[in-house]
């Protein structure tokens, strides 16, 4: 037998179903022409489409994941030399997941080293010809100090004799003289030997603050390399490794992801052509084990990865506890094709994701037209193409 289907007015949203009984009853003898066929009208069975929302399910598969994944970069540009997990293993806190080598960053180290040592020679350098002038400015003041004895003594003498008129007082003019000038150089290579001292000091300072930040620097390269090996705070376990060994890899290229908690999540693979249809907070049924657990869409990406798009369902309850990460799943997901979904009832000619040439009534004439069916839902079937 034909099928006809008979195009619904625009915007109706509720199927109507007694003008199906209707369009079923009504057969006579009576005959449509189309401009490559004569179709009677008892050999027709009339289906109407209609327009609304649609519910159905799509399949998906994939596999249990930890919803609180976390993504390891190179932090160089470096080479893998070694990998001491594999997925699915757990990794203790401190304990190495992988390790790269960086030329750049030991030659950077290196380097770092080597300005260290320099600034510390300097330093050592800068407080030796410190110590050597200040002992030279030291000994200077002792001569003075020891002149300015001499000199005082030579006045005492020459006062007493200058007591008994022995002495003349420009004589003796001259003798306070000499003690003057002593004590005036003594007190100006004091004030030397202070300045130069201060002056040393200053530059003393200044080389130990060259070796603190040739210290800070060299840490900051030990740093960089020893991060090269990447080691948790925490027990992680290893969802997934991007690398091989022996791999050149990029300043930020993703190296593996690791998880500490054990909330588990499903990730799963829709096909694009039916990802538009999936929205978060649409109901999924996650089967484990032939054993199935209700969940709700939490993440649709947008990306599509080789004809899929990644989909996240967080089960509505935790799984059990042999669930681990990595494991295969298949899931359902509960999608809607919106309000503008065209569809009609199920018939035995037309089966899901199909196409069939199929008569549509145009005003009196039917027309033959190939038809692409999508999704079922229930007793329903939705109509891609076509009308």
């Amino acid at each position: 037998m034909d099928v006809a289907l008979q195009p619904a007015p625009k915007h109706r949203t509720n199927l109507i179903v007694a003008g199906l009984v209707l369009a079923t009853l009504v057969v006579s003898a009576w005959t449509y022409r189309s401009k490559a066929n004569t179709v009677a009208r008892a050999q027709v069975q009339w289906i109407v489409a209609e327009q609304g929302n649609i519910e159905f399910d799509i399949s998906a598969y994939g596999k249990l994941v930890s919803s609180d994944q976390k993504f390891i970069a190179s932090p160089a540009l470096a080479t893998v030399e070694q990998i001491y997990a594999q997925p699915g293993e757990t990794v203790g806190a401190g304990q190495a997941l992988i390790r790269l080598s960086s030329k750049e960053l030991n030659r950077s180290a290196s380097l770092a080293e080597s300005l260290l040592g320099a600034a510390q020679m300097e330093l050592r350098n800068e407080e030796l010809a410190a110590d050597v002038s200040d002992i030279e400015e030291l000994g200077k003041v002792g001569k003075l100090e020891r002149q300015l004895i001499i000199e005082r003594a030579e006045q005492k003498a020459y006062r007493t004799i200058a007591q008994k008129g022995a002495v003349s007082e420009l004589e003796m003019g001259r003798v306070d003289a000499r003690v003057a000038t002593a004590k005036a150089e003594l007190r100006d290579q004091k004030n030397r030997r202070e300045l130069l001292a201060r002056v040393s000091r200053a530059k003393v300072a200044a080389k130990k603050e060259q070796v603190t930040q040739a210290r800070a620097r060299l840490a900051i390269a030990l740093q960089a390399v020893e991060a090269l090996t990447v080691r948790p705070p925490e027990a992680v376990t290893v969802q997934e490794i991007f690398i091989t060994q022996g791999q050149a890899v990029q300043v930020g290229e993703k190296l593996l992801v690791i998880s500490a908690g054990q909330s588990l999540l499903a990730r799963l693979n829709v096909a694009q052509t039916r990802a538009s249809s999936v929205v978060p907070g649409a109901k999924s049924v996650i089967e484990l084990q032939n054993t199935n657990y209700q969940g709700l869409v939490v993440r649709v990406d947008p990306r599509v990865r080789e004809g899929s798009v990644q989909v996240d369902v967080m089960p509505s309850a935790p799984l059990p506890s042999w669930a681990k990460g990595d494991l295969s799943v298949t899931a359902t997901i509960s999608a809607k094709g919106g309000g503008q979904s065209i569809f009609v009832r199920r018939i035995p000619e037309a089966a899901p994701f199909t196409q069939r040439d199929i008569f549509v009534l145009a005003g009196a004439e039917l027309k033959k037209r190939q038809i692409r069916f999508g999704a079922e839902s229930g007793v329903y079937l939705e109509v891609v193409t076509g009308l």
